[in-house]
């Protein structure tokens, strides 16, 4: 089960970068913020003894590399992983997420 969770932990974070880029480019017009680190739990990767949800964080910057203004280069947005159907994770980022990334691409 250790080597399993193991590879379940790496699948899911080497996944999460693009699938939270995704969702940012989706929700906000013109996008120029991305992800630039993701922190998911462990837990996340435990079949049948985590949680059917888990939250994380995932820190952004300009997609051309610069600095964003004012707190959004130390904002932390907060996402959940919810179990879903056929052993899959869905991602989902709550609104307050999406309006502070609404707000940092205007910086």
């Amino acid at each position: 089960m250790a080597i399993w969770t193991g590879l379940s932990y790496l699948s899911i974070t080497q996944s999460m970068p693009k699938t939270l880029q995704s969702m940012i480019d989706q929700n906000i017009p013109g996008n120029q913020l991305k992800v630039s680190f993701v922190k998911v739990p462990l837990l996340a990767a435990i079949p049948l003894v985590g949680p059917a949800k888990t939250e994380g964080y995932f820190m952004i910057e300009r997609k051309g590399g610069g600095q964003i203004a004012g707190n959004c280069a130390l904002e932390a947005i907060d996402f959940e992983l919810r179990e879903a159907a056929n052993d899959k994770m869905t991602v989902w980022i709550a609104g307050n997420g999406i309006q502070k990334l609404a707000q940092c691409a205007l910086l």
